[in-house]
């Protein structure tokens, strides 16, 4: 932060991932299905200020949905559709 002299800092956090979500079949199915888990990083902003005028500390949770919308069925990542989600999180977490 220029007007401080103390960087600004932004933590993005993994935390483990969940298992993924048995769904029953609706009647006298006999099997249901595996709702894959939900990829999500926790995020934490620091503006670097000091004081109460433009200091800060941001916290959220960016969801990015799971694997299989931005991993193709041969296993090829695909950036753009992951670049969108995290840049749209991130934008709501900051407040942009």
């Amino acid at each position: 932060n220029p007007k401080t002299g103390k960087p600004e800092q932004l933590i993005l956090t993994s935390p483990p991932l969940a298992r993924h979500k048995l769904v029953q079949k609706a009647e006298g199915g006999r099997k249901g299905s595996a709702v894959p888990p939900e990829y999500v990083l926790e995020v934490e902003y620091s503006s670097g200020g000091a004081g109460a005028a433009g200091a800060g500390t941001k916290k959220g949770k960016a969801v990015l949905g799971h694997f299989a919308e931005w991993v193709t069925e041969e296993g090829e990542f695909v950036e753009r559709i992951f670049a969108e989600r995290l840049h749209s999180s991130l934008a709501k977490i900051l407040g942009e």
